[in-house]
């Protein structure tokens, strides 16, 4: 069955917004790890550790809500918390 120009362009349009998604979810992590290794002391290294551990929890979590179920609340409250780790970090 041929699929139509809306469909396609909706498809199209979920695709660049989905990868801005995983994007935004896993680059600051990246970011700020590389950074934190590279300046930190010993001990801030530990922190960073245990920091990075959570925010890879919370990162996976989101990610397999943003999978299993529709754009929506779910994604919005697991965004806020992830967001939130970051600023603290």
């Amino acid at each position: 069955m041929e699929k139509s120009e809306r469909t396609k362009s909706l498809q199209k349009k979920n695709f660049i917004l989905s990868f801005f998604h995983y994007l935004f979810l896993f680059g600051p992590l990246l970011v700020f790890v590389i950074i934190g290794y590279t300046t930190g002391t010993s001990g801030q290294k530990i922190t960073l550790t245990l920091s990075m551990v959570t925010a890879i929890v919370l990162a996976l979590i989101s990610l397999l809500v943003s999978v299993s179920h529709k754009a929506g609340l779910h994604r919005t409250i697991l965004w806020i918390l992830i967001v939130g780790v970051m600023h603290c970090l």
